[in-house]
């Protein structure tokens, strides 16, 4: 099959496992660097052993998963490269099953690593310490990135020189309120034929 269709009253959504096999490998070439492949349970609609596999060919030889349920599912269809689990874990049971599989924890706090090592019983815990600096990703403002193309992490993408700017903002900052906002009748072109439209 090329790809998975899902389909309700409203959307038609057709992922296909070739694209998604191109943009881990595009991905892969673009940073130059080892790749930790995140995969979902559904697997962006072709489940997680489809993107799982998607990532295995285009290099990556390690994946992580938000819950034990995945990283399970990774296991019995056969992967055998290393898993990080992103969330912690508080049952035992789970937590002894995890660590037989040989699956990476994440230590979120001291109560939690704790835990992992009183109830590790003869298995070594490998982990991943989540360390919140409270700092968000941040992006260059200003006058100087006007009609230029950045990435999330706000690196320059255009081939040209990355901007020099007095400021630099978090993406997850808050929106101005209402009442500094303007409200306008003309239309904004964005360039993006499908936006323009539909909008």
């Amino acid at each position: 099959k090329e790809g998975t269709a899902m389909q309700n009253e409203a959307n038609y959504l057709q992922i296909s496992r070739q694209v998604l096999e191109q943009d881990a490998k595009t991905v892969t070439d673009y940073v130059k660097a080892p790749v930790i492949g995140v995969v979902k349970y559904d697997g962006c609609g072709v489940g997680i052993e489809e993107a799982a596999r998607a990532w295995q060919k285009a290099g990556v030889r390690m994946f992580a998963v938000s819950e034990s349920q995945e990283a399970f599912a990774l296991r019995q269809a056969g992967f055998t490269e290393d898993i990080l689990l992103m969330a912690p874990v508080a049952d035992e049971e789970e937590l002894k099953e995890l660590l037989a599989q040989n699956i990476i924890l994440t230590v979120s706090d001291l109560e939690n690593a704790c835990f992992y090592r009183k109830n590790r019983g003869e298995h070594t815990v490998r982990a991943h310490i989540a360390v919140d600096t409270g700092m968000g990703i941040t992006v260059p403002v200003g006058p100087e990135t006007l009609g230029r193309i950045f990435n999330l992490l706000g690196e320059a993408i255009d081939n040209k020189e990355q901007p020099v700017t007095a400021e630099r903002h978090c993406i997850h900052r808050a929106p101005p309120p209402y009442t500094e906002q303007q409200g306008t009748t003309e239309i904004l072109e964005t360039g993006i034929k499908v936006i323009d439209l539909i909008c």
